[in-house]
């Protein structure tokens, strides 16, 4: 069969000829039948090659049925799965948001409460993150169609413009070899997450904390300019809306979606 689903991410179709394996073993199913199928991947037989496809464990005569509705997918089809997913997605996300932004690698969100504290605390913190959140809510589209896909190509490329601590450096390198084969797939979930987080009103909690976290001085203090800059200056909003979209996309970006999805 060209196409399985990958049943931990809401029934995400997925096709052969762009499937690895080892991160979808135990997770691909029959679209038809629902039973357990693998990946056989492309071989040379009589110098004729034979594309990847999927095959059922169970060799069974309804195979065939399942084998001949799959190959007649229509774009229809395929685009009413993908929405079912999505959906299906976007509904674990709404539980989860938090529990899995606390897995990206771009930013200890572990303090996140005492830093909303310091923001309570002191004036200036609290503007700043008020006005982080106007950047925010004014920018939803020039964030997920300017600046994720160009901090995708940086992120992918290893880019000196993300700047990354020495002793990370490894976990990065780690993530990205991870993730090579689907990175496609990552980036498609990582804006899905990005777009709830930014437009839902169930996420402005989680806005908040990863706010009070992004614009706290011991994380500014690798802007040292936007800790210098009067913050009612052109200069410093400028650059602080560099600063926070870059920063917002790179903590979508660097959660390993595909693994951490259940």
């Amino acid at each position: 069969m060209k196409y399985a689903i990958l049943v931990k991410l809401g029934g995400e179709l997925i096709a052969a000829e762009y499937a690895d394996y080892e991160d979808y073993k135990g997770f691909l199913k029959c679209p038809i039948c629902r039973e357990p199928v693998f990946l056989r991947k492309a071989y040379t037989r009589n110098n004729i090659q034979v594309p990847s496809s999927f095959v059922h464990h169970k060799s069974i005569p309804e195979i065939s049925v399942c084998e001949l509705r799959v190959g007649k997918y229509t774009k229809q089809d395929i685009q009413i799965i993908a929405t079912t997913a999505r959906n299906q997605r976007l509904t674990k996300l709404k539980i989860s948001m938090w529990k899995y932004l606390k897995y990206n690698l771009a930013i200890s969100l572990k303090s996140w409460s005492n830093y909303a504290k310091d923001a309570k605390k002191v004036k200036l913190l609290g503007d700043i993150i008020d006005y982080g959140m106007q950047v925010l809510e004014n920018n939803i589209q020039f964030i997920l169609e300017n600046t994720l896909p160009r901090t995708e190509i940086l992120f992918k490329n290893k880019d000196t413009r993300i700047a990354i601590v020495t002793e990370m450096q490894p976990f990065f390198d780690a993530f990205l070899k991870e993730n090579k084969s689907n990175w496609q797939l990552h980036c498609k979930i990582a804006k899905e997450a990005l777009e709830l987080f930014l437009i839902s009103n169930s996420m402005k909690e989680i806005r908040y904390r990863l706010l009070c976290c992004l614009c706290h001085p011991t994380v500014l203090q690798s802007m040292p300019e936007l800790l210098d800059l009067d913050t009612e200056t052109d200069e410093w909003r400028q650059k602080f809306l560099a600063y926070l979209t870059l920063q917002i996309t790179f903590v979508f970006l660097t959660v390993n979606w595909i693994k951490i999805f259940d």
